[in-house]
């Protein structure tokens, strides 16, 4: 009983330990400024945060969140995302739905008709990124600082399917 209890303990803190603890997928629901805000949204162990935000019209909007505790900037080039081994996907595929700062951008990734993952054209690449990032294991975003450096930023989509459906549904 006693050497039970000890591997539960020990499992218990590899857990928290672990990449997975700062890979969750969480869910949240807030009344802001008249708006009923909705965003499912992971963090990785480095800071980064990836987020999927439903607008009162049903629209999502994705935003990519360098680490508060870092002095780096985005540089001008848009970021680009790949879940899994699907081609990568500039976060621009949505043309002038692009908002560019310099610790974070955010795009609109889906319209809100239809079903995310049954896409109708004309639209169809550029919708289905949606449901790739709900049936994906990892998404990859590739960025450059303003110094001109270019780096990665992963995130787990484990739990990511959960999160997402309650964002659509609720």
């Amino acid at each position: 009983m006693q050497v039970l209890l000890s591997l539960q303990v020990l499992a218990f803190a590899a857990a928290l330990s672990g990449p997975a603890a700062a890979a969750d997928w969480q869910f949240e629901r807030e009344a802001r400024r008249g708006a009923d805000l909705r965003t499912a949204w992971v963090q990785n162990a480095d800071g980064f945060r990836f987020s999927l935000i439903r607008k009162n019209d049903g629209r999502v909007t994705a935003v990519f969140e360098l680490p508060e505790k870092t002095d780096a900037l985005l540089g001008t080039a848009p970021p680009v995302f790949r879940v899994d081994q699907w081609p990568p996907m500039p976060v621009t595929a949505w043309g002038v739905f692009v908002d560019m700062g310099t610790r974070q951008v955010s795009w609109f990734i889906w319209d809100g008709t239809g079903d995310p993952c049954r896409p109708e054209p004309p639209a169809q690449d550029r919708k289905r990124a949606l449901c790739d990032i709900m049936q994906g294991e990892q998404i990859v975003f590739a960025y450059d600082s303003v110094t001109g450096d270019s780096d990665e930023a992963r995130f787990s989509l484990s739990g990511s399917r959960r999160a997402v459906e309650r964002l659509l549904r609720e």
